[in-house]
């Protein structure tokens, strides 16, 4: 159906008879003739209202004989429309292509891939192929493993042309794209072809563009992680970048890609033998003294990563004492053909080599001890010759570190280059990645750090981004030196690194305040375990005060992060009144969050918090003082039952008890839910329930919720909120309420069936027999009727059909030939006959506004339906797989509580 402002063409617009090839074959006309230019007989209008119909023509005839030409057709038509050079034709052809693969992807598939394929052979503009490789590479991990050896050796070629090319645009799309493919196509590509891809990836690094060098790190790891045999093909990569990045003519560009490219493998498995390591830290030392500041940032992160993901093995070489001849001699066994010798691998050949290499290396080593008369020549070129400490404790050259003071550790050298030459520059991203680096050896060694002197100044840096990085080493030192000290903290440097960690915390910058965050959920632990955990409450006490300062979404995010992570067991012995402070001042304002993020953060925070507020509150009823039992009074078994029956029946004025437990926090949830006024709080709370219901299950904690006792509390109050809420008129407040309404119903519903098998009363010919009460059969009822609708209402939605009401019954049972002649008659003031308006709807009588199904009197279930509609829109153009939208999660929801109900209602042979 058009929706331009104008009339149509008629030969474009299809009427219900025409067929989807004479609507092809006329918009083809069109966009083929015009695509370079806007269509001088059409409007961008009547072309994007031409494509809707064109979509709509192959829905209807996918089913007949000639359906395949026209799928065909219309793939090649809507891809080729995504370059037009008007934006509106190129958004609605991509629209329609995703309504089109959508719709036929369960019948069509194998059609579908072959036409994408077709079009990703014609190599045509970059707009078009990245079109056609987002939806291809959404498609290809569904075909049949019989058909994958065949298409996967048909598009490897393809492959190397789309790498070939030098738009950034389809770089971005190969990104996303072979992330998707390479996984179900690598298995099937022999080593030859695996190596075949690699070159070319390869050859591609010099004068790159970044986002080609992002797209060839991705790829290359893929293909390694997903190949037939990871540990060869790995060792084979790793060596030929080793050979191409030490060669004279690699340019930064290469470096980059290299560097990249190994940060992305360094936490793999098939990388992390002593040998691989080792020559990985040998090009990366290298690479860290370039002058080009990019190359110098990459080869600092790399080693950061390889840090990071170090093996046992690995560490301890790097933490043993070298003597510079063998530290050099070790780097470098690399042959001709590239191949890397592996650790247990002891051939002549690879002898030969590695000695010939520490040769030409041992002469470097003596230049830099005693000098030359002519500098040392860097595996690089001029333009990035390789700059050497001023300080001249320690010189990197040809990747490795020759000291002066005789053997030492690998670490302690980079520790020592790291401080003395990285961190004395200006630059913010080399001081940045730095302090990242120092860190991770922090994390190794901790006593390679033995003073807080060269790192104190960055925790009062301007830059917030040196101040997030100082806060995060700071962390990790203080963990390892407890870790170091089995959990002694009377060292000065405890104190001192928390003192200063204390200091970042009070800054103001909330970008700052969410990397503290994180950085103290790196240390809060073992500071609470130690022989000092006051250390640990100094620095929660200002956490807890910044939770009402910071305006910052992603501060408050990390900030709920860290405090459901929190030891409260071990912290509230010596802070009592620290859980009431972290929910009061911080967890439950934060639920009524005007930002979405910022709620479901509050609610994973709430149901991580129920067990160690549980456990935290008998020790501290244990073991504190008077004051603490006057603000925590004792739990008795009985409270939890009477505040869950008189829930709904509180003003929001009355203040609940303290929540210490689960039967708290509902009571605390569900009164907010029923009775406060702030809509962001209900919907805050309300998603929190949903998470208690998901990790705390009614069914196996029939006591904790209130469903082993004859009258149920919060069944009806959901019940209540699920038919006449507003929070049930969003997709997702609805999918909550069914999810808990199910997971409740069922809960009471097994009790119910235990006291009736326990009574021993045999059940009766009731339709809810197996209930055995007549106040849970009504909530049944209730339930049933609301899937009714709800099930009529996603029928509508799928159909596209508009709800049934009276007026519009009583204009459907006029006839159709008296309707005509009346709106071509004019206006008169007598109303039709009575007599035949009766007789027709006895013809055809309405629906029984209570009948099963009917929605059209629910003002509810109509807002319902509109939201639906949105919701499926969406799903329409969505290529994500099925339940990772809100449409296909709510439908979801709905047939489980329809197999509840029909499950309880089929539980005994009698009640059928």
């Amino acid at each position: 159906m058009s929706t331009g402002e104008g009339p149509a063409d008629p030969g474009l617009v299809s009427s219900p008879q025409a067929s989807g090839v004479k609507v092809l074959e006329t918009l083809k006309k069109h966009v083929f003739e015009h695509s370079d230019a806007p269509s001088k007989t059409l409007s961008s209008r009547e072309v994007c209202s031409s494509f809707s119909d064109l979509t709509a023509a192959v829905f209807s005839s996918s089913q007949r004989a000639n359906s395949g030409v026209v799928v065909s057709g219309a793939i090649e038509l809507l891809v080729h429309a995504c370059s037009n050079q008007d934006r509106a034709i190129r958004l609605a052809g991509q629209e329609n292509l995703h309504k089109l693969v959508k719709k036929l992807q369960s019948t069509h598939l194998s059609k579908l891939l072959q036409d994408l394929f077709h079009e990703l052979k014609k190599n045509g503009s970059a707009r078009s192929l990245s079109v056609a490789l987002e939806v291809f590479a959404a498609l290809f991990p569904r075909t049949r493993p019989s058909r994958r050896q065949a298409l996967s050796q048909s598009l490897l070629p393809v492959l190397l042309r789309l790498l070939a090319r030098d738009e950034e645009g389809l770089h971005e799309s190969l990104q996303d794209g072979l992330s998707h493919i390479l996984p179900t196509l690598t298995p099937f590509l022999s080593t030859t072809n695996n190596q075949l891809l690699m070159s070319a990836v390869l050859d591609r690094l010099p004068a790159s563009p970044a986002s080609f060098r992002r797209m060839a790190a991705s790829t290359l790891h893929s293909l390694c992680v997903h190949s037939k045999s990871p540990q060869s093909l790995t060792s084979w990569l790793v060596g030929r970048m080793i050979n191409i990045g030490c060669q004279e003519t690699a340019t930064e560009q290469t470096c980059q890609g290299i560097l990249l490219t190994l940060q992305n493998m360094a936490g793999d498995q098939d990388i992390k033998t002593l040998n691989l390591m080792k020559q990985v830290y040998g090009l990366v030392l290298s690479c860290m003294m370039y002058r080009d500041g990019n190359t110098t940032v990459a080869a600092m992160e790399t080693m950061n990563s390889l840090l990071l993901a170090s093996s046992p093995a690995l560490s301890r070489w790097l933490m043993t004492a070298q003597p510079s001849h063998a530290l050099a001699s070790k780097f470098w066994m690399i042959t001709n053909e590239g191949e890397v010798g592996g650790d247990g691998q002891d051939s002549r050949q690879e002898k030969q080599d590695s000695s010939s290499d520490a040769h030409s290396l041992r002469e470097d080593i003596n230049d830099a001890y005693f000098g030359s008369d002519q500098e040392p020549s860097p595996p690089a070129t001029a333009e990035s010759s390789p700059v050497t400490s001023d300080a001249g404790s320690a010189v990197v050259q040809m990747g490795y570190f020759a000291v002066r003071d005789g053997p030492t550790q690998p670490l302690s050298s980079l520790v020592l280059y790291l401080t003395e030459s990285v961190l004395v520059g200006k630059r913010v991203s080399a001081l940045s990645v730095g302090l990242a680096c120092l860190t991770s050896c922090a994390d190794l060694a901790p006593s390679l750090l033995p003073s807080l002197s060269p790192y104190l100044p960055f925790t009062v840096h301007p830059d917030p981004k040196l101040k997030s990085r100082s806060a995060k080493l700071l962390a990790v030192l203080l963990r390892a030196l407890l870790r170091e000290s089995r959990g002694e903290a009377s060292s000065p440097l405890v104190s001192e690194a928390a003192a200063a960690l204390h200091s970042v915390l009070t800054d103001s910058s909330p970008v700052v305040l969410k990397a503290v965050c994180e950085s103290l959920r790196i240390c809060l632990p073992s500071l609470a375990a130690s022989s000092q955990p006051k250390l640990a409450v100094e620095l929660v006490e200002p956490l807890l005060a910044a939770a009402s300062s910071s305006s910052y979404w992603l501060a408050k995010v990390e900030l709920l992060r860290t405090l459901a992570c929190l030891p409260l067991t071990a912290l509230a012995l010596s802070l009592p009144s620290l859980p009431h402070s972290l929910l009061s001042l911080c967890v439950f304002p934060l639920l009524g969050d005007t930002d979405h993020r910022v709620r479901t953060a509050a609610a994973e925070a709430v149901s991580l918090l129920v067990p160690s507020l549980q456990l935290t509150s008998d020790q501290v009823l244990a073991h504190a003082h008077w004051e603490v039992s006057r603000e925590f009074p004792p739990l008795h078994s009985s409270t939890p039952q009477l505040s869950l029956a008189s829930v709904g029946m509180h003003s929001c004025k009355i203040t609940p008890p303290t929540p210490l437990g689960l039967q708290h926090f509902l009571w605390f949830l569900v009164c907010n839910i029923s009775s406060s006024e702030n809509h962001s709080l209900q919907r805050g709370c309300l998603e929190a329930l949903h998470m208690l219901c998901s990790v705390f299950p009614p069914a196996s904690m029939p006591q904790a919720w209130g469903c082993d006792c004859h009258i149920p509390s919060l069944l009806p109050t959901t019940l209540s909120l699920l038919t006449a809420s507003q929070l049930a008129w969003t997709v997702q407040g609805q999918q909550q309420l069914l999810d808990v309404s199910s997971s409740l119903f069922l809960s009471c519903s097994l009790s119910a069936m235990d006291r009736l098998v326990q009574s021993g009363q045999p059940p009766s010919s009731s339709p809810w027999a197996a209930l055995g009460d007549s106040e849970l059969s009504a909530h049944a009822a209730v339930l049933l009727r609301h899937v009714g609708r709800l099930l009529a209402v996603f029928v509508h939605v799928l159909e596209g059909r508009e709800p049934e009401t009276r007026e519009t019954k009583r204009m459907a049972a006029v006839s159709p030939k008296k309707a005509a002649m009346r709106d071509s008659s004019p206006i008169r003031s007598s109303p039709a006959k009575p007599k035949v308006i009766i007789e027709n709807l006895q013809r055809a009588p309405l629906i029984p506004r209570d009948g099963l199904g009917q929605f059209s009197s629910s003002q509810p279930h109509l807002k319902i339906l509109d939201t639906c509609r949105s919701a499926y829109t969406n799903y329409q153009v969505s290529l994500a797989r099925v339940g990772e939208d809100k449409f296909s999660r709510l439908l979801q929801s709905t047939h489980n509580l329809t197999t509840i109900l029909m499950e309880v209602r089929t539980s005994f042979p009698s009640s059928l």
